[in-house]
């Protein structure tokens, strides 16, 4: 094994380095054309990818895919419609794997 070599390695680092804090970062809101049409539910599911993740306009347009999806599977159960809730929560949970986003609790499918 050994220790550290000044001929090899150069000098030690200092013993302290200084960290420097990170700047707050103020939440980033969804463009407008996310959100329109959309319900509440829909809504306040986009405005949480946003507050977690970092959106590129190609995953913004596979969001609205999911929340267009989210819509159609309440909406869905809203009218007792079992097949249509369940195309629609398979294509939400398809987007939400293109998306690389973990599939929401058992009350959102």
């Amino acid at each position: 094994m050994g220790g550290h070599r000044r001929d090899r390695h150069g000098p030690l680092a200092p013993a302290r380095a200084k960290v420097l804090p990170m700047p707050a970062l103020s939440p980033v809101e969804p463009p407008g054309w996310l959100l329109t049409g959309l319900g509440v539910a829909a809504q306040r599911f986009v405005r949480a990818v946003y507050t977690e993740c970092e959106v590129t306009a190609t995953e913004g347009h596979i969001l609205r895919i999911a929340a267009e999806a989210f819509d159609d599977s309440t909406r869905a159960r809203r009218a007792r419609d079992g097949k249509a809730a369940r195309a629609a929560s398979r294509q939400f949970l398809m987007a939400l794997q293109r998306l690389g986003l973990p599939a929401p609790p058992e009350d959102t499918k």
